[in-house]
């Protein structure tokens, strides 16, 4: 029989429950299918282990530091676990969120920051939903490690994304945009930055860069009036006699954020139950063309996992497999992170969760920033699904290799996400 508490500690005359059981119906539900997401999640982890593994042996230099950089951080381009505001769920191996509970707004950060000095892209869709009766309601965009996860981005300082009202909220104030094409489930909403540590302002918080970004709703670039907007292209970059000088395109607003902070794809739900994908890597990116972006032609487009959306050369997505190496340094910037938790999975399960890498080469000597050590990974920024596994010895190579999936998963000529067959 089982035993759930002496009677006379219960005030209830109905049968006392687990404490450790969620009381609440959303997440009772989430509990009930971890154990049936748990297949999907190890799955696309391999994948995405998988994708940095050919990535560390590109002919692309700058794609090859990144990464490095990434395997040195035991880091990967996905939702981080650790910096999700409660009630927020993350499937799909981290690719995938959605919020269960009853937060007013309900942030989730990405593991990977921005790159520096770099034209980087990506998207997030919002899933179709069978149940969902309502307008989705949320926010996506870029904001520092400082914001508040209950907060929606845009309304902190050194924030700026869009809601799915069409606006635009950049550091606490609205922008109407032009044209105004609010989205919702079924849509896909991509998103241009380029962080430029070229041109340092000084300022009464610290040195501060431009950051300069735009967005882009199915396809549709989105625009807006901003206070000391120019109307002009601007210069970006290094000195024009060592190396060429790249344009900002004019469809492109700008603000100003801390040189020595980083930023981070968030996430913001306000309605439950929407599921939200992430296309952090350029395999995952759905089409897109130059002419979207409003980028000339010989800039090179990056993803967030550093694989090359648009090579120089590239018209669109997909239009040539040759990569062209971005002329200028690459340039990341990461915080420390923090010492491994007691009771976490440890350093041990961390070390299994990744295959064994050959030494980074040194990039500090070239750029300065990039550390020439990586630093030991908080067991929290990974998903928890990684702990579960390994805690029972599990290897996930050898987990998958009596598994009829593990080939589609090790092809890494992978399309975009999808959610794996239920067969």
């Amino acid at each position: 029989d089982l035993d759930f508490g002496a009677a006379d500690d219960c005030d209830s005359p109905l049968m006392c429950t687990p404490h450790s059981f969620p009381p609440s119906p959303e997440f009772r539900a989430d509990v009930m299918a971890r154990s049936a997401h748990f297949t999907d999640d190890v799955l696309y982890l391999a994948r995405d282990h998988l994708r940095v593994a050919q990535q560390s042996r590109c002919e692309d230099s700058s794609v090859r530091e990144v990464a490095k950089y990434l395997q040195q951080r035991q880091a990967l381009a996905i939702f981080s676990v650790s910096d999700s505001a409660q009630g927020i769920v993350l499937s799909r191996g981290g690719h995938c969120a959605a919020k269960v509970g009853s937060g007013l707004c309900s942030s989730t950060r990405a593991m990977v920051p921005v790159l520096h000095n770099r034209f980087v892209y990506f998207q997030m869709s919002v899933l179709e939903a069978s149940h969902q009766t309502g307008l989705a309601s949320l926010g996506l965009g870029l904001a520092t490690a400082e914001m508040p996860l209950n907060t929606l981005v845009g309304s902190w300082k050194n924030s700026f994304g869009i809601c799915s009202s069409g606006q635009l909220l950049i550091s606490s104030s609205w922008y109407n945009s032009s044209p105004c094409v609010p989205f919702g489930c079924g849509s896909t909403v991509g998103v241009l930055v380029y962080l430029d540590d070229s041109k340092v302002a000084e300022h009464w918080e610290g040195p501060m860069i431009q950051a300069y970004f735009v967005f882009t709703v199915d396809g549709k670039r989105i625009t807006a009036s901003l206070p000391g907007q120019t109307s002009t292209n601007e210069e970006v970059g290094r000195s024009a006699a060592q190396e060429p000088t790249l344009q900002v395109p004019r469809s492109m607003l700008s603000i100003l954020v801390p040189r020595d902070e980083v930023l981070y794809p968030v996430l913001t739900l306000h309605s439950p139950h929407v599921e939200v994908l992430t296309r952090f890597c350029a395999e995952d990116v759905s089409s897109v063309d130059r002419e979207q972006l409003g980028l000339p032609a010989g800039i090179p487009v990056y993803a967030l996992d550093g694989s090359v959306v648009l090579g120089s050369e590239d018209v669109c997505r997909g239009a040539s497999s040759e990569r062209t190496p971005v002329p200028h340094s690459l340039h990341l910037r990461h915080p420390s992170p923090e010492p491994l938790r007691e009771g976490s999975a440890g350093e041990d399960a961390v070390e299994r969760a990744h295959t064994k890498t050959e030494e980074p080469e040194s990039v500090a000597s070239r750029s300065g920033v990039l550390p020439q050590e990586g630093p030991a990974t908080n067991a929290a920024c990974l998903p928890g699904f990684v702990a579960s596994a390994l805690v029972e010895g599990r290897n996930f190579p050898s987990a998958l290799s009596n598994t009829s999936d593990a080939a589609r998963v090790g092809n890494s000529d992978a399309g975009p996400i999808e959610a794996p067959s239920a067969d």
